[in-house]
This record gives C-alpha cells, structure tokens and sequence, in this order.
C-alpha cells in the first residue's frame, strides 16, 4: 500500500513537472514571438502644448508645441517622425518629417521625444486632426518611407479657436501655404546619436 501510495505520488510529481515545463517553454515560445513581432520603435505618446503646458486647443496665431514621446526597443540605423495635418473638410494642409534636415535618431535604444514648434502658428480657425507616423530614417531617396514603425492617427479633432478680427489676419479655414518648422530631438539616454545636435536649430 505505502509502496503503491509512493508510486503514485511519485508519479504525480512527475506528471507536474512536465506540466510546469510545458508551460514554461508556452511561455518562453510566446515571449520570443512579441520580440520578433514588436516594433522596434513605438509611439508612447503624443501631447500639444502651448505656453508649457498641455492642451486640446489653441487660439489663432498663437505659438504651440506637438511632442511625440518615442520608446526604441532596439538601435535601428535611423529613425525619424513624420506628422500631417488634415482639416475637417478633407484638405492636407500641413506634413514635415522630423529628419528632413539631418534630424534621424541613429543606433538609439531607449526614450526620446521629438517636438514640432509651430512658431508662428499659420493655421487658421477650424476642425484639423493631427498624425504622426515613426518610420525609418527620412531621405530623399525613401520617400514614402519602405517603413512604418508605429502610428498615432487623429489625435486632436479641434485645436485652432478663432482669435477676435482685430486680432487676426489669417480668415477662417485658411490653409498655410508650403513651409516648414522647427523641430528638435531629446533623448534620455546618452547613448543616443543625432545627424545633427539638437541645440544647433534654429
């Protein structure tokens, strides 16, 4: 009987550890495929600001910020964040790379941010929504880019408020015409390098 008691919880042991073992190599197989599958750069965040804080809105001419706050899972040889800007009506009144002069994140792992400076702001009163796409390294020779790390899609659906007329020279619905503007990289890890140092923008 105690023979036979032994066995069986001999074998039952037995039997959970290849159960556990099974679910471990589950668990192992599954955590080896989100690396594979995972981008190596994701957008975190999006945010607008204006006058140093975050808002959903901004007045007519008044200067603001659009911040994407980026997570590198691994280096890549560039990366860079392309943002457009459509108007409620359908119209495609706004895109910039953010590497368009020089500005890719190069062999970077970590958490970086880029930020958009709309300083003047050239849009007009109205309804606008607001994308950002992470692909690889902008040249002129990858446009459009062979590769989409990540998007945010339609982050703000009104940001631009009407500014009294006396106050304003730019007529509701009013799309800038071609421009760019300022943009700037930051990163937490020192061993982030830029094509070009961010505090060299003008």
């Amino acid at each position: 009987m105690c023979r036979a008691a032994s066995c069986v919880i001999s074998t039952s042991a037995g039997a959970f550890d290849v159960i556990t073992a099974a679910a471990q190599a589950i668990d192992s197989a599954i955590a080896k495929a989100t690396r594979l599958l995972r981008s190596p750069v994701t957008i975190e965040s999006v945010t607008l600001e204006a006058d140093g804080e975050a808002t959903l809105s901004v007045r007519e001419l008044q200067a603001f910020v659009i911040r994407a706050s980026l997570i590198h899972h691994e280096p890549t040889p560039g990366v860079s964040v392309n943002i457009n800007i459509i108007r409620s009506d359908g119209a495609y009144v706004f895109y910039q790379p953010s590497g368009l002069e020089g500005r890719n994140i190069v062999d970077f792992e970590g958490r970086s941010e880029i930020r958009f400076h709309f300083d003047p702001n050239p849009f007009g009163s109205g309804e606008y929504e607001v994308n950002l796409f992470a692909v690889n390294a902008f040249s002129w020779d990858n446009i459009p880019p062979s590769e989409i790390y990540d998007r945010s899609i339609g982050r703000w659906r009104a940001f631009a408020e009407r500014t009294p007329a006396s106050n304003s020279d730019i007529s509701p619905n009013s799309a800038p015409g071609p421009s760019t503007v300022r943009t700037d990289s930051r990163s937490s890890d020192a061993r982030a390098t830029m094509a070009t140092r961010p505090e060299n923008t003008t």
